[in-house]
């Protein structure tokens, strides 16, 4: 029986027509993921990426009025071509405002 979700949780699940080692690098390479992370007409500056557990990635989110996003994703499991577990979106001034798990290996 699968386990039940809390109320403020939403599960989203993704099937992508590629091998995981295309997939794991598209989300980890910060020159992959500034091409397609944010929402459309955005640009993204990577300013650092530790990609291990109790590290983080620094990046801006520009949109197209001109607005920069500060943004902090905190990597809690690493595993790599299997499993990345992060908050994403927080900052200095605030905490993340979602949690993800993206379980390349559909546990």
């Amino acid at each position: 029986m699968p386990a039940k979700s809390k109320s403020n949780e939403i599960k989203i699940t993704r099937i992508y027509d590629a091998p995981v080692k295309t997939v794991w690098e598209a989300w980890t390479d910060p020159d992959q993921v500034a091409k397609w992370w944010g929402p459309r007409g955005f640009t993204l500056t990577t300013h650092s990426k530790d990609l291990r557990p109790g590290g983080s990635w620094v990046y801006t989110m520009h949109g197209p009025d001109g607005t920069d996003y500060e943004n902090k994703t905190f990597y809690h499991e690493v595993e790599e071509y299997s499993r990345l577990v992060y908050d994403h979106g927080g900052g200095e001034d605030r905490p993340p405002s979602v949690s993800c798990d993206g379980d390349l290996q559909g546990r």
